[in-house]
């Protein structure tokens, strides 16, 4: 992720016993905020709610619920098909 911008960066691969990607991506493709990692196989996405940090999904709450994962308190959005 960078930004709200949502990048594709492929499916890593198994590798002596580990799942390997690399890909290489121009610094002109990403939009210039924070960069985010995260691996993703379904059509959620979980945000973790910390009371000391900005929440930057607020225009998503519509379709989002709560959770809780790893102990940790969250909101997960429902990503649309095309996201």
């Amino acid at each position: 992720m960078c930004g709200e911008q949502r990048i594709i960066l492929g499916t890593p691969a198994p590798e002596d016993g580990l799942f390997v990607l690399r890909t290489r991506l121009p610094m002109k493709r990403f939009c210039g905020g924070d960069l985010r990692f995260c691996i993703d196989g379904t059509d959620q996405l979980f945000v973790p709610v910390k009371p000391d940090e900005p929440f930057l999904y607020l225009k998503k709450l519509e379709s989002a619920g709560c959770a809780l994962r790893n102990g940790q308190c969250g909101v997960v959005i429902k990503r649309k098909p095309d996201a």
